[in-house]
């Protein structure tokens, strides 16, 4: 897979490259990518929170049994 990232962009994976902070612009983009993901699932993490603490739960075990009502699953 190759990209065309904007200029200022390149510069500054390059500039963290030159600092030692990476050894290549290329671990450098894994890591912003790895750590957008991060980002992503702390969003997902607080939305379940949230809707927790609004009584939005259901329980647990009434979900797994009607999962093996559904599919026929035994005990």
């Amino acid at each position: 897979m190759s990209l065309n990232l904007p200029t200022e962009t390149t510069q500054y994976f390059e500039e963290l490259v030159a600092e030692g902070h990476f050894e290549s612009p290329e671990a450098a983009v894994s890591e912003a990518v790895r750590l957008l993901k991060l980002e992503r699932l702390r969003a997902m993490v607080q939305e379940g929170i949230e809707q927790l603490d609004a009584g939005m739960s259901v329980d647990g075990k009434e979900v797994f049994a009607k999962l093996k009502r559904k599919h026929g699953w035994a005990d």
